[in-house]
């Protein structure tokens, strides 16, 4: 007998979009696992001991001042690590690490503290290194091999773990060895203070914080506090990828048992395994992709981002199977009431929103970059930065040269409290910059345009201007007093907020006069950054020639223009910089591009499928009204419209809420990132938000238009025959007659 609709409805959409679910939230997953074992690790391994950063002073002076304090049972000291240039690799240089420790356990601390060899042992002799996964994996070396430094040759003993966080482009080698290859003499990287047994931690790390002048002291705990920060962004990312996993499976459960025969639990159990298997192609694309994300790592950053361990995969597969299970254990082979169908549309809701919710976090990022290069080409349009060995005989030759609108001299970037400089991020009480400059503008520190939101300039020496950020935390209004390194001065101005926050520290420096910075630094002739503003060219035959005869004048310094202030900025966003010398503008354009495509084209199939199988079951469980109102005279338009209208409303729906959390979710992320330089600020902006409800209603819309051209096509004819739609059993009575 024919029916007017299908025993069963089509569930191939809702496994696809299991899929895609499961892909996505396989390679979050591993990345989360990445961060987390890494900080494990960490901790781990520098328990019973502090870290010192030194500031400017050789780390043998501070060891040998730790070594002094009471509780401190050893030091060890990680020089590096140091770049060298490196031929025949994807990179252009290698980084060098050696530590000289009292403690034979801390001969060969890697530069991430928990790292393990993965091959090998560790060197016996001055002529063995250590080299990282990542370097043994791109030069193809094995424990036995020979690299070169330089004009020397050396052993490979061992190979470390993939590095996680840390750039494996690494040859650490002992401390015998650093006179070879120039090591020795450089600047400390670590300090690592191996603390007695039964010592105090918090004793000794006050007792390092006031002995210490010349470093800064930490536990493991703020050492790491960068990383947990991501960690806990990336946990909020894949919670939420977890509750549209399964926002998606349970209907899609329940659309795979409502058919089938048997008792609750054999349903259930069948749908659990084709959302198994769909599951089982999500990992298998998710390993695929994974592989190419890994390899595209190495050869640009060196690092290996993404661990896949079977507690990942079985979490991927094993939470839509159970979430497809329970819907379909709770699947109803009757008719749902209202309620029923309220809920399954809030489901649908809900997974629109989860969808939108998560395109916006990625499309936040994409448009943070768009909008700071943007900033940037616009402030950068008329400046010529200065770099290289900088002094004041070179300043006042600049300034009397002609052609110029005008100078930026600055300097800087001490912490405005002694003792702060090396903190994780950026220094609680903010950075200190000077600045000579006619109208306080800032130069190359800024790569941007930031101007006073309130006040005016210098025109004294005792005078500063605030960052936002510092003078709305603490309260400060101009006119203000405000003692900075002993010394009173005066607050005259305060900049305007800039979103993107880690770009630069320009929401958290104070400036003042140049002379007077170099007062409070004790460095008389500081000198960082010169800016040259120079007359708006547009031709570029004419701009190259303008800068050909600039650098004809400063011959001794290295001049750039607007190009790479872009560079500068690009290479602050994840993934931007490089060390394979890539164009960092050009790749993190295409990277948050290519993310925010896979986010929108994610989210609209995803929306669409949850909407479909929402009103799916209505339009299966309605075939009897539907028939009635077809033998009435409903066009099969008029059908489908409402099913539209309903697609529209559950879209528009998810839109509201899923913008709500994003906002929420984006303000709650920034605030948690203020002051870090692990990840920029996510801007919400008007045509962001415009262009992602505007394709998600459409998506649901055309979600919903697949049940509505069914209930729209159903064949009056066949209606005259009786059936029993729900069976396939004849109906009692008469049957009806086509009029």
């Amino acid at each position: 007998m024919d029916l007017p609709f299908p025993r069963r409805q089509g569930h191939a959409p809702g496994l696809l979009a299991i899929a895609l679910c499961v892909a996505a939230l396989t390679l979050s997953v591993a990345a989360l696992e990445t961060v987390s074992r890494t900080l494990a690790a960490r901790e781990r391994a520098l328990s019973g001991s502090l870290l010192v950063r030194p500031r400017g002073t050789s780390g043998a002076a501070i060891a040998r001042e730790a070594r002094l304090v009471p509780g401190v049972a050893a030091v060890a000291v990680g020089v590096g690590p140091m770049d060298v240039a490196c031929e025949g690799l994807p990179w252009r240089t290698l980084r060098l690490w050696t530590v000289d420790a009292d403690l034979e356990a801390w001969r060969f601390a890697p530069p991430i503290p928990g790292l393990k060899l993965a091959e090998g042992a560790l060197p016996q002799s001055p002529d063995e290194v250590v080299v990282g996964h990542e370097l043994a994996r791109a030069g193809g070396l094995r424990p036995g091999s020979q690299i070169w430094l330089g004009e020397r040759a050396f052993r490979v003993a061992g190979i470390w773990q993939p590095g996680g966080l840390c750039a494996g482009n690494l040859v650490q080698l002992p401390s015998e060895a650093a006179s070879l290859v120039g090591l020795a003499g450089r600047p400390a990287g670590a300090i690592y203070v191996v603390l007695a047994p039964g010592a105090d931690p918090a004793a000794v790390l006050a007792e390092l914080r006031a002995s210490l002048r010349s470093a800064v002291a930490l536990t493991p705990q703020e050492a790491a506090v960068e990383e947990r920060r991501l960690e806990r962004a990336l946990t909020l990312w894949v919670t939420a990828l977890g509750l549209l996993t399964a926002l998606v499976a349970v209907p899609t459960g329940a659309l795979i048992a409502r058919p089938l025969e048997g008792g609750r639990l054999g349903r259930g159990m069948r749908a659990a395994w084709l959302a198994g298997l769909a599951g089982l192609f999500g990992l298998g694309v998710a390993w695929a992709v994974g592989a190419a994300l890994n390899a595209g790592a190495l050869r640009s950053h060196a690092l290996t981002p993404l661990s896949f361990t079977p507690r990942v995969a079985l979490l991927a597969v094993a939470w839509p199977a159970v979430a497809a299970g329970l819907g379909g254990t709770l699947a109803l082979r009757r008719r749902a009431g209202e309620v029923g169908r309220l809920v399954r549309g809030a489901v649908a809701a809900g997974a629109v929103a989860l969808a939108v919710l998560l395109t916006l976090l990625g499309g936040g990022l994409e448009e943070s970059l768009a909008v700071a290069l943007q900033r940037t080409a616009t402030g950068n349009a008329g400046r010529l930065a200065l770099s290289g060995r900088l002094s004041d005989p070179l300043l006042w030759r600049v300034q009397s040269l002609p052609g110029f609108l005008g100078v930026i001299a600055e300097a800087g970037g001490l912490a405005i409290e002694e003792g702060e400089e090396g903190w994780p991020g950026r220094p609680p009480s903010g950075l200190l910059f000077g600045l000579l400059s006619a109208d306080g503008s800032t130069g190359v520190s800024v790569p941007y345009p930031v101007g006073l939101e309130a006040g005016r300039t210098f025109e004294g020496p005792d005078e500063v201007i605030l960052g936002w950020e510092l003078a709305h935390s603490r309260g400060l209004a101009v006119g203000d007093r405000i003692s900075i390194r002993g010394r009173d001065l005066t607050v005259v101005g305060i900049r305007q907020r800039w979103p993107l926050d880690v770009l630069s520290p320009v929401n958290y420096r104070a400036d003042v006069p140049l002379e007077t910075y170099r007062r409070l630094s004790g460095d008389a002739g500081a000198l960082d950054w010169i800016t040259l503003l120079v007359p708006p060219v547009k031709d570029p035959q004419e701009r190259s020639a303008y800068l050909a005869r600039v650098r004809e004048q400063l011959r001794d310094v290295q001049i750039t223009d607007a190009t790479h202030a872009l560079q500068r900025v690009a290479s602050a966003f994840p993934g931007g910089g490089t060390l394979s010398g890539d164009d960092p503008v050009a790749r993190a354009q295409g990277l948050y591009q290519r993310l925010l495509f896979l986010c929108i084209a994610g989210g609209l199939f995803v929306s669409g499928v949850s909407v479909a199988n929402a009103l799916g079951p209505v339009c299966m469980e309605q075939q009897n009204e539907i028939g009635l109102v077809r033998l009435l005279g409903a066009l099969p338009g008029q059908v489908l419209a409402e099913y539209l209208w309903s697609g529209l409303a559950i879209g528009g729906a998810g839109c509201l809420l899923g913008c709500y959390m994003a906002w929420q979710v984006v303000g709650a992320l920034n605030a948690s990132f203020l002051g870090s330089e692990a990840l920029p600020a996510l801007l919400l902006t008007p045509r962001l938000l415009a262009a992602v409800v505007a394709l998600t209603v459409g998506a649901s819309v055309l979600g919903a238009a697949g049940p509505g051209l069914q209930a729209a096509g159903v064949d009056v004819a066949s209606l005259t025959k009786g059936p029993a739609w729900s069976r396939g059993r004849s109906a009692p009575g008469a049957p009806l007659r086509e009029s």
